[in-house]
C-alpha cells in the first residue's frame, strides 16, 4: 500500500503463505523465500474462494507495532498509521476504515494490489476479498479494473490478458491492450496508446464505455487508468452517437 508504515529496523526472515492448495515452490516464489525454512504453512481452501486471506508472518523486527497486520479481514490501517489517527470514514483518508487482507494475486480474482510498504516482499491485498460491495477509496481510486474472467484467448483479436487479467500480477489491471491489434499496428490510432481496462460502471466514479464481445457485455474506461485522460477516436465515436438532451 501507498503510504508507509512506522517500521522497526529491517529485519525480512519469515514469510508464509497457504499449505498444499500451491506447491512449495510457487509460494516461495510468490514471496521471495529462499531458504527451505522459511515459510510455516497455513491451510487455504483457493477451490471454495479464490481470494480467500492468506497469513503473512511480518516479523516485530519489521513492523514492531503489529506482527498481524494484514491477517484476516479488518481495517488494519487504523490503528497502525499515524495519519489514519482521528481520520474521518470518507474523505482522502477514507481507506483507513475499510477492511482489506493478504491474497494471493495467482489465485485471487478480485481487483487486488501489490503492497508498496515492504519492498523486498512481494505480497497483494485486496478490499473485495473482505467487503463484496467495496467501490473504492483515496488509495486505490474509485473505479477498480475488475479483471476479464478469463473470457478471452479464442481468438486471434484478442489476447487472454485482454482488457485486463483476473489473476496474475503483470497482466492485471489498466494496459495498452489494443496496441498489438492488427489495426494499431498498421494505423497507430491515438487510442492504441492510452492505457484502459475493464470495470463495473456501477462502481465507478469516471466515465465507462459498453463494449459486446461474443454475446458478453464488458464497460472499459480510459479515465480509470489516467485521471487526466481528454479523449480519443474511440471516445469521439462513442459520444458522437449518444444522444443529446
Amino acid at each position: 500500500m501507498a503510504h508507509m508504515l512506522t517500521f522497526a529496523t529491517m529485519s525480512l526472515h519469515t514469510f508464509i503463505t497457504d499449505a498444499d492448495t500451491v506447491p512449495l515452490n510457487s509460494r516461495k516464489s510468490l514471496f521471495g523465500i529462499t531458504s527451505s525454512t522459511d515459510y510455516l504453512t497455513v491451510a487455504v481452501n483457493f477451490t471454495e474462494n479464490p481470494c480467500s486471506c492468506i497469513h503473512v508472518d511480518i516479523p516485530t523486527s519489521v513492523l514492531s507495532s503489529e506482527a498481524t497486520y494484514g491477517n484476516g479481514c479488518a481495517a488494519h490501517d487504523l490503528n497502525v498509521r499515524r495519519e489514519c489517527e482521528n481520520s474521518a470514514s470518507s474523505g482522502e483518508l477514507d481507506w483507513c476504515h475499510d477492511e482489506w487482507c493478504w491474497v494471493d494475486p495467482l489465485h485471487c480474482d478480485q481487483p487486488t494490489y501489490k503492497s508498496n510498504d515492504f519492498s523486498e516482499l512481494d505480497i497483494w491485498y485486496s478490499y473485495k476479498s473482505c467487503d463484496a460491495t467495496f467501490a473504492g477509496n483515496a488509495l486505490v481510486g474509485y473505479c477498480e479494473c475488475i479483471g476479464n474472467n478469463n473470457s478471452f484467448g479464442s481468438s486471434v483479436s484478442h489476447s487472454v490478458d485482454y482488457g485486463g487479467a483476473s489473476t496474475g500480477k503483470d497482466s492485471r489491471g489498466c494496459g495498452l491492450w489494443d496496441l498489438p491489434s492488427e489495426d494499431c499496428q498498421q494505423m497507430g490510432f491515438d487510442a492504441c496508446y492510452d492505457p484502459s481496462c475493464f470495470v463495473d460502471p456501477n462502481m465507478c466514479d469516471v466515465t465507462s464505455y459498453p463494449w459486446e464481445n461474443d454475446g458478453i457485455l464488458w464497460h472499459f474506461s480510459y479515465k480509470a487508468c489516467n485521471a487526466s485522460f481528454d479523449g480519443n477516436m474511440i471516445t469521439e465515436m462513442y459520444e458522437s452517437d449518444m444522444p443529446t438532451s
